[in-house]
């Protein structure tokens, strides 16, 4: 507001200025004098012309006008010279009547620009947003520590979202407000007003489906699955949405799919306290599905026969005897070991390469301190014996001992 009053001055001053000037150079008390002056002083000159008596022929009286004439043209050129750019001026009560009319058009315009200015900034402007400035703060607040301030900037976003409903960032912010302040009906319902207005901004994408899900109790709809298939599919790896979906299969009965997902999410992620987590949610998933199943599947039991490093990753992987594309691969944070980890088909690395479509294979147990999913020379290994698809038994064990390269 203080930068628009400073224009609105700036442009009244040069309208202001100008004139002001203007009417220093051109008083019209000064011109209505020289006028007069030159008035007088040839009316004085004519009389000096002018005999005691009358003429006594028709010649001198000729000569006495053509002596006026000649004096008038000379009292108009030196009134000329006096005022440079005047010429047939119009008589002086008209041109005073003239500048009065320009000089009230002017007093009444000069007013009405800081008038036309507000309302131009208020057209285009928005000054409700002032009091927004900051709201980002809102992200960096705890609903404990900071339960006033965030209170407070519930208030002041939620009235603007009810004021200008299409400021996406706006509900943006308010849904995290509610979020920590435990609201997540309202949340979703931020999230969902910010998502119509930028459905293709996948951080509120993301929130909109994590707020929905909390709001549901622990599900997913139709809409909101939709939401996560679509999410996926631009940014695959989304390990928020990809558990999302792991915990709406476990609530409708479906494991396998809850271990597909995790599985998705724990391969994406490079915490490793999030991995060991992940682990042991599918291990939890997987102790509730039945013994034995459709396909091929292997277990691994992980020994360790040395000082494995604490922050190594460990690969579990079924592939070709000899080696190549493997079918199944299963990652772990090698901090977990002694472990068991389970190969089978939902652990694959696509439809088209699945662990029961092999006819032989082999399992190599790898760890690398580095992480990197290529060998290298420092990295643990054990490979197994070969294995027949046909003949392996639906019980395998395999121990895996695993010991420092030499």
């Amino acid at each position: 507001m203080s930068g628009y009053l400073l224009l609105a001055a700036l442009a009244a001053g040069f309208v202001i200025v100008p004139l002001l000037l203007r009417a220093q150079r051109m008083n019209p008390v000064d011109e209505i004098g020289r006028r007069e002056t030159a008035v007088q002083l040839h009316a004085q000159r004519t009389a000096e012309l002018t005999p005691d008596l009358a003429s006594e022929s028709d010649a001198e009286d000729e000569l006495q006008e053509a002596l006026r004439d000649e004096l008038g043209a000379v009292l108009l050129e030196e009134y000329q010279q006096a005022a440079p750019g005047t010429s047939a001026e119009p008589a002086p009560s008209t041109t005073l009547s003239s500048k009065a009319g320009r000089s009230r058009l002017v007093w009444a315009v000069v007013p009405a620009i800081p008038l036309l200015g507000a309302l131009i900034y208020t057209q285009v402007a928005d000054p409700a947003l002032l009091d927004l400035r900051g709201a980002e703060a809102v992200m960096q607040l705890n609903n404990e520590r900071d339960a006033g301030a965030l209170e407070s900037w519930r208030v002041k976003l939620e009235a603007r979202v009810e004021r200008e409903p299409k400021d996406s960032k706006s509900a943006y912010l308010l849904g995290h407000v509610w979020l920590k302040q435990g609201n997540y009906s309202a949340a979703a319902s931020a999230f969902d007003q910010a998502l119509q207005e930028s459905p293709e901004d996948v951080a509120v994408g993301v929130f909109s489906l994590q707020a929905g899900f909390l709001a549901s109790g622990g599900s997913l709809d139709e809409k909101a699955r939709a939401l996560a298939d679509d999410l996926l599919e631009r940014q695959p790896g989304l390990a928020v949405v990809l558990e999302i979906k792991a915990l709406d299969a476990v609530r409708r009965n479906e494991p396998e799919l809850a271990v597909q997902w995790l599985h998705q999410a724990l391969v994406g992620s490079s915490d490793m306290t999030r991995q060991a987590t992940l682990s042991q949610a599918i291990a939890r998933v997987r102790a509730s599905m039945p013994e034995s199943g459709p396909g091929v599947w292997v277990d691994v039991q992980v020994e360790d026969a040395g000082q494995i490093p604490a922050h190594g990753t460990l690969f579990v992987i079924a592939r070709p005897v000899g080696g190549g594309m493997p079918y199944a691969v299963a990652r772990r944070p090698a901090l977990l070991a002694p472990l068991r980890v389970r190969l089978d088909d939902l652990v694959s690395m696509s439809e088209a390469r699945l662990l029961s479509s092999a006819e032989n294979f082999e399992v190599v147990v790898r760890i690398s301190a580095t992480g990197d999913v290529m060998a290298a020379p420092s990295d643990w290994i054990w490979v197994s014996e070969p294995f027949e698809s046909a003949t392996l038994a639906p019980s395998t064990l395999v121990q895996a001992t695993l010991s420092p390269p030499a």
